[in-house]
């Protein structure tokens, strides 16, 4: 074994380990809402909701999502600028959806407005304008791994590194398959 090779080994598999426990706790971090709640996207005085008060109960943060559900026959989304929101009269939408259950990621800080497109369902107020805030708020709080070593006290033989990397290999398989369950399930 070539002087070194085991510590690289093991700072490889360390940051697998560190890479796996922060996606599991930017997953867990990350939150999707369900616009309008159990009323869900509707019209406002079908559903007994005012999007706008539904909105000022949260703060939403860059990496959350929103979830609208709504009747795809009677109903869709509309990603618009700040002008065909506040006027209603959509023009030239960003983004348009009509599957019923609608996932919009909220990537970055900003305003984001969103309208219902079928003519008169905005003006009845069945419209969205959300501040999302940078994730900053959301750092996790995990350490840095340690810093790499320079004059280890001495190098592990070949059977010390083979049995700590298969027992580092199988602790970071195990750690990636439960963030990656955890994931799967917080998004389903």
């Amino acid at each position: 074994m070539e002087p070194g090779q085991g510590r690289d080994s093991a700072h490889i598999v360390s940051f697998v380990l560190y890479s796996s426990v922060l996606a599991l706790v930017k997953c867990s971090l990350a939150v999707q809402y369900v616009v309008g709640n159990e009323a869900g996207w509707t019209l406002p005085s079908f559903g007994h909701v005012n999007y706008t008060t539904w909105a000022s109960n949260y703060t939403f943060h860059a990496g959350d999502s929103l979830l609208f559900n709504y009747r795809s026959d009677l109903h869709n989304v509309l990603v618009v600028e700040a002008a065909d929101y506040n006027s209603c009269a959509p023009s030239n939408p960003i983004q348009t959806y009509s599957d019923g259950k609608t996932v919009i990621e909220l990537p970055n800080p900003g305003q984001h407005n969103y309208v219902c497109g079928i003519p008169g369902h905005c003006d009845q107020g069945q419209k969205l304008s959300i501040m999302v805030n940078a994730a900053e708020g959301k750092e996790p709080l995990v350490p840095a791994p340690a810093s790499i070593v320079p004059n280890p006290p001495r190098t592990p033989s070949k059977a010390e590194t083979y049995k700590r990397m298969s027992s580092f290999t199988s602790t970071a398989t195990k750690i990636l398959g439960s963030v990656m369950a955890g994931c799967i399930i917080f998004m389903t």
